[in-house]
């Protein structure tokens, strides 16, 4: 007679709530807590503007980061007396550096408000310039800002546990 393994015995089973925390009993209810939507809630002229928007995927995460890892810093290879540094160092200060930077960060914010946000996309594919343009042609510093907040601080994130520490064993035993 076969023995039955622990995940023979129980039937695939629907989330768990206890107590306000929902325990996720497969990877496809996991998925689906991370393809629900994010409400974003934007305040404009004393109207509270509410902007569907979902997770970017790791895909879109890793577009978005890739935009902002364009440039490096560059690298200082004399002192200010013009001799050469012993070991040249990089200069996150530059002026130049500082700039581009800058339009990489408004380039990868307009990329992933367009790409979590239905109601900015249109059919066409277009490129990240493009995306940049039209968004900055219709919408405000402030509500680009507030869409792009909520996306990198709506990730999941763990929840704090309620009586639960860890220590070291301090007992020597």
């Amino acid at each position: 007679m076969k023995k039955k393994t622990r995940k023979e015995e129980q039937p695939a089973e629907s989330p768990r709530e206890r107590n306000g925390v929902v325990r996720m009993m497969s990877l496809d209810q996991l998925a689906g807590v991370c393809r629900e939507p994010i409400v974003v809630r934007l305040l404009s002229n004393g109207k509270v503007v509410e902007v569907e928007a979902f997770r970017l995927t790791v895909d879109q995460e890793e577009e978005r980061l890739a935009i902002m890892r364009k440039y490096t810093a560059p690298m200082i290879t004399k002192g200010p007396d013009g001799r050469p540094l012993a070991k040249p160092e990089y200069d996150p200060q530059n002026p130049e550096f500082l700039e581009k930077v800058e339009k990489q960060m408004r380039l990868a914010r307009a990329v992933a408000a367009y790409r979590a946000c239905p109601c900015l996309q249109v059919p066409e594919p277009l490129s990240h310039e493009q995306i940049q343009r039209r968004l900055e042609e219709h919408l405000t510093d402030g509500v680009l800002n507030g869409i792009y907040q909520v996306l990198l601080t709506q990730d999941i994130s763990l929840a704090e546990r309620a009586n639960f520490t860890t220590a070291p064993d301090l007992s020597g035993s």
